[in-house]
């Protein structure tokens, strides 16, 4: 540019300064992101809802086990038949063990009987109450629950009740539980629990148990956590054996030693031996 010519102005603008310089976003990139925390949000709480609901309906429906076993026809007499088998059996005269040394105590030779599903059911509905009341002290039956049942699987049996709720939880639920009996070889009788059910809502028993126990002595029940509740709670989570020699006395004063159980075909198989009492 020649001299004496005019220079356009030129704006420099405010001068810089140090620091960080913030950009913000586009218009809607906020809407954006609230709109899909809410979506994100609306379908957990569906989820979880639906999880309840299918919870709570499983809670009502009566486990496979449960309605896979019956019980022998009402007034048949099955239950009274088994308690009288079982007493017989227990009292027979059994032939002398063909090992039995001459400076050895009495014993039988092994024997094997049979206990079947549908009859043990029927012992609990007709005489597990009566039973329980000629106990000393007497126990009484539970008025919620409806009934109670057994079924026998291999190498597990199962145990529940059928029980009716109260206040504005109407209904019935079976409560039931998956147990592994165990013969050891120092002769005691092992009863652990591997499963809880709630219907058909499953719980390992190794969580259910704990927590019940601890329940109790939340709610100052420490004479039933450490009484009979309790111990039959340490028999389910397997740390005491729910009977330390399996023998029955018998009144004559002989006893019945029992060898082994097997489940199976829907029965139970008991092997015993009849002793020499001491």
């Amino acid at each position: 540019m020649a001299p004496g010519d005019s220079q356009p102005p030129i704006d420099t603008g405010p001068a810089p300064t140090s620091g960080p310089v913030f950009v913000s976003s586009a218009p809607d990139g906020g809407g954006r992101w609230r709109r899909r925390f809410a979506a994100i949000s609306v379908g957990l709480v569906a989820l979880l809802s639906a999880l309840l609901i299918v919870a709570v309906w499983q809670s009502r429906m009566e486990p496979g086990w449960w309605t896979g076993t019956s019980a022998a026809a009402a007034g048949s007499g099955a239950g009274a038949g088994l308690q009288n088998s079982v007493i017989n059996q227990l009292h027979l005269a059994r032939p002398t063990a063909a090992d039995l040394g001459p400076d050895e105590a009495w014993r039988s030779e092994p024997w094997r009987v049979s206990m079947r599903c549908e009859d043990v059911n029927a012992w609990l509905a007709e005489e597990l109450p009566r039973w329980l009341a000629n106990r000393d002290p007497p126990v009484r039956w539970p008025a919620r629950v409806e009934t109670a049942r057994a079924g026998f699987e291999a190498g597990r049996v199962m145990v529940g009740a059928r029980l009716r709720h109260g206040g504005g939880f109407g209904g019935v639920s079976v409560i039931s539980a998956s147990l592994v009996p165990e013969l050891r070889e120092d002769g005691s009788l092992w009863l652990r629990a591997s499963w809880v059910r709630i219907g058909r809502l499953p719980a390992p028993a190794s969580w259910v148990v704990p927590r019940l126990r601890e329940a109790m002595r939340e709610a100052g029940l420490e004479d039933e956590a450490h009484g009979g509740v309790g111990f039959l709670l340490r028999v389910l989570e397997g740390e005491e054996p729910l009977a330390r020699s399996a023998v029955i006395r018998l009144e004559d004063g002989r006893r019945v030693r029992l060898l082994d159980l097997e489940l199976r075909d829907g029965a139970l198989w008991i092997t015993a031996r009849t002793e020499q009492g001491r």
